[in-house]
């Protein structure tokens, strides 16, 4: 498995980053047992089960993070489902996915990211290309970070 690869999944936030160190260094982990991960994740979310994730889709996926239900997810409810990455990673998707910066992951950081992700054709729902598509993009944009202090 490429460390490409591996870090699309780890984003996707399938797999801890234990996990991915040790896949990374299994060359039977190929491209079909990423697609696998990356379909459940995509299923998980596709609540109506249509074959595309809509806007409210992904915005619920945020709220079931929001344990205390204030309208914000902290970092540290962030933090819950992620106990297996490092902390510099958890740190560094958390600030990518917090568009306006405060420190809290609200419905309208949800709809800035679901606009990044539906590209093709802009129509309201993303299917699996477009999100396969996104992460690679994400993991070129977050790599930097992660790499260097």
């Amino acid at each position: 498995m490429s460390y490409h690869m591996a870090a699309r999944i780890l984003i996707c936030g399938i797999l801890s980053m234990q996990t991915i160190l040790t896949l990374s260094q299994d060359p039977s982990y190929s491209l079909d047992e990423f697609n696998k991960h990356l379909n459940r994740d995509f299923h998980d979310m596709d609540q109506d089960k249509n074959g595309t994730v809509e806007l409210v889709e992904m915005e619920n996926r945020i709220q079931r993070q929001d344990y205390n239900k204030d309208g914000c997810v902290s970092f540290n409810e962030f933090m819950k489902l992620r106990v297996d990455d490092s902390l510099k990673f958890v740190w560094v998707v958390f600030n990518h996915f917090d568009h306006n910066n405060d420190g809290c992951l609200e419905i309208q950081d949800q709809i800035d990211e679901f606009h990044e992700i539906d590209v093709n054709p802009k129509d309201g729902a993303v299917t699996i290309p477009e999100l396969d598509a996104y992460y690679d993009k994400l993991f070129q944009k977050i790599l930097p970070s992660l790499l260097h202090p």
